[in-house]
């Protein structure tokens, strides 16, 4: 018998995302349930995957925790879907006048004039 902790019994986390999803901190579609995850008869890991919109070793990663959990039912997996943090970033900067700003300065590359970019 090994003394190491096993992580995968314990369903505090599946319950905390149960939680999350009934209060309407966290949108249902970012938790995967059992059903989700139940393959139909012939059904083959690609079409599952497609239908989840994930990849296959998305897929795989998310049957083996379900399957750490001993095939419960009622476990939960949270989606880790992309957060594209760049996106906001650059998103608020008003990019036509920062060049216009570089051309009137004269430090616009490639003989850019002043003409072009200032109205």
């Amino acid at each position: 018998m090994s003394k190491r902790k096993n992580y995968l019994d314990c369903d505090s986390d599946s319950d905390e995302l149960r939680r999350m999803v009934e209060s309407g901190q966290l949108p249902r579609s970012s938790v995967v349930t059992a059903d989700d995850l139940q393959m139909k008869p012939g059904e083959t890991l690609k079409e599952k995957a497609k239908q989840l919109s994930v990849s296959v070793i998305t897929l795989r990663v998310w049957t083996a925790e379900w399957k750490g959990s001993g095939w419960a039912p009622d476990y939960l997996i949270k989606r880790a879907g992309h957060n594209n943090w760049m996106r906001n970033v650059w998103k608020s900067k008003d990019w036509v006048r920062l060049v216009r700003e570089e051309v009137a300065r004269g430090r616009a590359p490639h003989g850019l004039s002043a003409k072009v970019f200032t109205r």
